[in-house]
């Protein structure tokens, strides 16, 4: 199975999947990242842990880190901050 890029996921069966999942989190009113767009548009396997094992490798971690770390630095840690912040004040 090829995972994790952009290019191997736009199939119709992972696209159908990822649309169910925003439309899901929208209605929970849940924060959701796809991070399909996070990957670059080389061979997938260079992110699996091992030969046959899709798991993400050390790489690939590093990418999925960076992309929530980007998403929570815009969405989620200025709110966090400034109400922590309120608390102790």
């Amino acid at each position: 199975m090829k995972a994790l890029n952009s290019e191997s996921c736009s199939s119709p069966s992972f696209k159908e999947i990822y649309d169910k999942v925003q439309r899901i989190a929208e209605r929970l009113k849940v924060t959701s990242l796809n991070l399909v767009d996070a990957f670059p548009t080389e061979d997938p396997t260079s992110f699996w842990v091992s030969p046959g094992d899709a798991h993400p490798n050390g790489r690939a971690h590093a990418i999925i880190a960076e992309a929530v770390y980007g998403m929570l630095a815009r969405e989620r840690l200025p709110q966090a901050v400034s109400s922590d912040r309120e608390r102790k004040n």
